[in-house]
């Protein structure tokens, strides 16, 4: 996996860090990569330790799995959607990939940074997405039109509550 943090259209300089596959060290690849700016600057993730080094992996990808999981359980506990379809599945990665990309969960990205030591700033306190979007206490009714089911989730991007069916099942609600 590549993770570029500053980008050469921007600046002048690009940091790289790669895992240390021995599919990205071909001399070809590294010969590609160097056209695009002057000043590149890699750090590898030496080979089994990605889990503890790769800012994805440390943080991101957990946080991102447990929405993913709690969608998936309540389609299957309340409704008959079938969950494992592959187009019901594409839907709820959509849909939590809209929600984790919101302004307001840049510090969780910054922290994922911070806490593999890549960061020396501590970004702040800061929501998760699981607690943010299924804030236990949410009783709202669905904001579209004439609905009245209860809310299941509120909407990292716009803050509007919303039930099932106009989140994931009706309507793919992404921003």
């Amino acid at each position: 996996m590549i993770c570029k943090y500053s980008w050469s259209r921007y600046y002048d300089r690009i940091n790289r860090l790669e895992n240390a596959f021995s599919f990205w060290w071909t001399p070809g690849h590294q010969t590609k990569m160097m056209l695009f700016t002057t000043k590149q600057y890699l750090k590898l993730i030496p080979a089994k330790c990605t889990d503890f080094i790769q800012p994805a992996n440390v943080f991101f990808f957990r946080q991102f799995k447990t929405m993913v999981k709690f969608i998936t359980d309540t389609l299957i506990v309340s409704s008959n959607v079938k969950v494992w379809h592959r187009d019901n599945f594409l839907r709820i990665q959509s849909f939590v990939y809209s929600q984790f990309s919101a302004n307001r969960f840049q510090n969780l990205l910054r922290f994922a940074f911070f806490k593999c030591g890549y960061a020396s700033e501590h970004p702040g306190r800061f929501q998760t997405p699981s607690e943010y979007c299924f804030e236990s206490g949410l009783t709202e009714v669905c904001f579209k039109g004439d609905c009245g089911q209860l809310a299941f989730i509120r909407c990292a991007h716009c803050e509007k509550c919303l039930c099932f069916d106009h989140s994931l099942v009706l309507d793919l609600h992404v921003h």
